[in-house]
């Protein structure tokens, strides 16, 4: 018979979540939700307010770096990075780019890929201080849809789900993580 547990903590906002985030130290959480808002938290303050981060679209999932330090969170036509600090994120940086699959590379926390609806990959160096981003476009023409999911496999091998229903999967050199 499963014991019941008891909840940690609870946090109540308004709007239904699309996606859910976990740091991986589970500091902090944040989510997307329908009105299109992207809510970030303290999991352990019960009586904190998640805080909204601005500037985003709330339509595809946020994700953290794996030091649960940055946070790259989707908008309309741009990709917003943010510095996790002791109260508030802070926005380090804004990338060009319209991205609906976002995953960091393990380990080197400076490292995100991204895809979206116009059939590339690009793996961006977003820069130890949020200097100037620079990334280095992956798999051109090799994607047959768009991309809805990404994941690393160590921290060479990239795996590319797709709208047409095919998985590709990119051996990534670290020599070709240098920006462009």
């Amino acid at each position: 018979m499963p014991t019941r547990r008891e909840p940690v903590a609870i946090h109540v906002y308004d709007g239904a979540p699309d996606d859910l985030a976990l740091s991986f130290d589970g500091r902090w959480a944040v989510c997307s939700n329908h009105q299109r808002n992207t809510l970030l938290w303290e999991t352990h303050r019960t009586a904190a307010q998640p805080v909204e981060c601005e500037g985003t679209s709330g339509r595809h999932a946020p994700a953290f770096n794996e030091g649960g330090r940055r946070l790259a969170v989707p908008a309309e036509r741009q990709l917003s990075l943010r510095a996790i600090g002791p109260r508030r994120p802070t926005r380090l940086a804004l990338l060009p780019v319209c991205a609906s699959a976002l995953a960091w590379r393990p380990v080197d926390g400076d490292i995100l890929a991204t895809a979206g609806s116009d059939h590339a990959v690009r793996l961006w160096r977003t820069g130890a201080q949020g200097g100037r981003s620079g990334y280095t476009s992956l798999a051109a023409g090799h994607l047959t849809t768009p991309a809805t999911s990404l994941a690393w496999t160590g921290q060479q091998l990239l795996a590319v789900a797709e709208q047409g229903g095919r998985v590709t999967l990119l051996s990534i050199n670290p020599e070709t993580t240098h920006a462009s």
